[in-house]
């Protein structure tokens, strides 16, 4: 039984059909529904105690997807994000225990997925950004850039098919499939920056750029739903972010005045924290007044040698520092693409080989190098990172 995810696709449980107990699979006409997800039905309480934690990942689910597709609900970035966390969760289970994951997306032209016939006007390769969203919404942190085969492939079919894909992003009802090529080209982005790939991330950066472009005419139309414009602000802000260490890294400061006072307008308009804001609080040092005084409309007057003076703060402050380059080193470690602990072998993505799922230091490039591995590694195996 598929049960229906947020953003577009579904992941393949093994279910008992309707008309028998999801435990036992006995037939029974007093079956009772599970009172959260209102699918789930069992002929006893003892039944579905035995059950729950087979189905609290898919309960969850459902229930928090539901919520968050609740009118009442709109704008409420609680249940949002109940619901993002939720649709983890299960993904996170499926692949843990080697369910399939099927995705089911809804588009324009109806629904495309595995033996489906793709509709006309939906992109022949549109199976690439399904298996990319997969990746990247069944993993967290550091984690998601395990997806970078996914992501690349992904990347490539849109700048080879560009105009096929810019037509379907421009449909109304595609607008969801806009939002999620622009994380995933962000996240992309951000792996190949610091791995070091500057060339290649400011590629992706474009192509994300151009979805941005596209995502924002969809929320410029009337009566467009407000967590919709707060979606499409916080990715342009991630945009920015991306752009500005970016411009960061190959030295180009004087590029970053622009994107800096975007930045800074972002933090200023959300009323962020003083811990949650990366920008706005080096202003202080510029314009002499405390961070929450500063107004929109004073981010908007600075000139730009006033922006370039805040650009450097951070950046005299912390080059030097030690702390600071044990981060960068570290960032940069973990996207390394690595070695086949037996023969050596060199991934061609990241997340390519499989962990030793005991130390989850170890990789392997296949099965038959792990257990040949395995007389020497058995010595340093068994304490996690």
């Amino acid at each position: 039984m598929s049960g229906g995810c947020g953003y577009g696709y579904a992941v393949q449980t093994q279910t008992p059909p309707d008309g028998k107990c999801w435990n036992c699979g006995s037939s029974d006409d007093g079956l009772r529904r599970c009172n959260s997800c209102k699918d789930a039905r069992y002929c006893s309480r003892e039944c579905q105690v035995d059950h729950w934690k087979e189905h609290k990942a898919f309960c969850r689910h459902r229930s928090a997807s539901s919520a968050a597709r609740d009118p009442r609900n709109e704008g409420n970035r609680d249940v949002l994000m109940e619901s993002i966390e939720a649709q983890y969760e299960m993904l996170r289970k499926a692949r843990k225990e080697g369910t399939q994951i099927v995705c089911v997306s809804n588009t324009h032209a109806g629904l495309v997925g595995p033996g489906m016939p793709i509709p006309e006007g939906v992109p022949s390769n549109f199976g690439l950004k399904q298996q990319a969203l997969t990746e990247f919404q069944s993993r967290r942190g550091h984690r998601q850039f395990f997806g970078e085969a996914s992501y690349k492939a992904y990347y490539d079919e849109l700048v080879q098919n560009e105009s096929e894909w810019e037509e379907f992003f421009r449909h109304p009802r595609n607008h969801e499939h806009v939002e999620h090529t622009c994380g995933i080209m962000g996240t992309y982005a951000t792996l190949l920056r610091q791995r070091g790939s500057y060339e290649e991330c400011g590629r992706v950066l474009d192509v994300e750029r151009k979805a941005l472009d596209v995502y924002g005419e969809h929320c410029a139309v009337p009566r467009v739903p407000a967590a919709q414009v707060s979606c499409f602000e916080g990715l342009v802000y991630l945009y920015n972010r991306i752009r500005y260490n970016l411009n960061n890294n190959l030295e180009r400061y004087h590029e970053n005045i622009e994107v800096f006072r975007d930045l800074c307008v972002h933090e200023a308009k959300r009323r962020l924290s003083f811990e949650e804001q990366d920008y706005l609080y080096t202003l202080e040092g510029v314009m002499g007044i405390d961070y929450r005084q500063i107004t929109v409309d004073d981010i908007r007057a600075l000139s730009d040698e006033q922006c370039l003076r805040a650009i450097m703060i951070p950046i005299d402050h912390f080059s030097d520092h030690s702390g600071f380059q044990k981060d960068q080193a570290k960032r940069k470690k973990r996207v390394q693409l690595l070695a086949c602990g037996h023969c050596r072998k060199l991934e061609t993505a990241l997340g390519q080989f499989k962990e030793c799922t005991r130390c989850e230091k170890a990789v392997y490039c296949s099965r038959d190098c792990q257990r040949n591995a395995w007389k020497m590694h058995k010595k340093v195996c068994g304490k996690k990172k």
